[in-house]
């Protein structure tokens, strides 16, 4: 029995040590400037105006939000795509509900700010300021919030816009998908009646069907968006991030959304 304790005890510490070994602390601001590269995870996905795949080329406000943060640190952006996943290990969602981190410094996903996320990372002073709206199509007979009862109305999974729909949507049908666009591509179709999204997301699919889509006036929620750290992160690094956000995020919104 000792033996059996011992061994499996010895497993364990090994377990942890290679964990260890993997993931380690996060990297210091002065580390990060000694390597001259700053790596960061992004979705694998294009999301709007905020992150934009065209082949292995990236571009967007948080991009260039990104970029500009880089520079002002004195190094070189490396991203780093990752799959927005379902809470494992080596995802966005990984890391926000559940605090696993790899050897990224910063994660770009266009995730809003939670005290709950705020319990196992850090955001960066808020980059955008946003908030959940509904997208309807014009024949769905959706002209309130309170339409929506009995309606299937999709929304990305394992976000807050898919939580907003059994909060604040009372009667809706929830639909999850895993990629905004093929949530979109529903509504297009009309397999779905109305999609929960942040707002300039949902403006901006609005405009390219102006015919068939419309945003409803009132929004669901008021948040705001930032860029994730560590929990454990440096406080030096951290601050320099936010200092740049702030600088930036105005010049930013009217490049990209104005």
């Amino acid at each position: 029995m000792f033996r059996k304790c011992a061994v499996l005890g010895m497993g364990l510490f090994l377990s942890l040590a290679l964990l260890s070994a993997a993931f380690g602390a996060p990297r210091s601001l002065e580390a990060i400037q000694e390597s001259g590269t700053f790596r960061i995870a992004v979705a694998d996905q294009s999301w709007g105006l905020f992150r934009i795949w065209e082949g292995d080329q990236l571009k967007g406000f948080e991009i260039d939000l990104c970029n500009t943060i880089a520079e002002a640190l004195g190094v070189t952006a490396e991203y780093v795509p990752i799959p927005w996943g379902q809470g494992e290990e080596g995802s966005i969602t990984g890391a926000l509900g559940k605090g696993i981190w790899r050897d990224w410094d910063m994660i770009a996903s266009g995730a809003t700010i939670t005290k709950e996320r705020q319990e196992v990372v850090n955001f960066a002073d808020w980059m955008f300021n946003a908030g959940q709206v509904l997208v309807v199509r014009k024949d769905s007979g959706i002209k309130t919030m309170e339409d929506a009862a009995g309606k299937k109305i999709g929304a990305q999974e394992n976000t807050a816009s898919l939580e907003i729909i059994g909060l604040r949507l009372q009667g809706a049908e929830a639909v999850p998908f895993e990629i905004v666009q093929d949530g979109f591509d529903a509504l297009l179709e009309g397999s779905l009646q109305g999609f929960v999204i942040d707002a300039p997301l949902a403006v901006q699919e609005a405009k390219l069907h102006p015919d068939t889509l419309e945003v409803l006036e009132r929004p669901i929620t008021r948040e705001r968006l930032g860029l994730v750290l560590p929990k454990d992160c440096d406080p030096k690094l951290l601050d320099a991030v936010s200092e740049i956000v702030v600088k930036e995020r105005k010049g930013l919104y009217e490049k990209w959304f104005d």
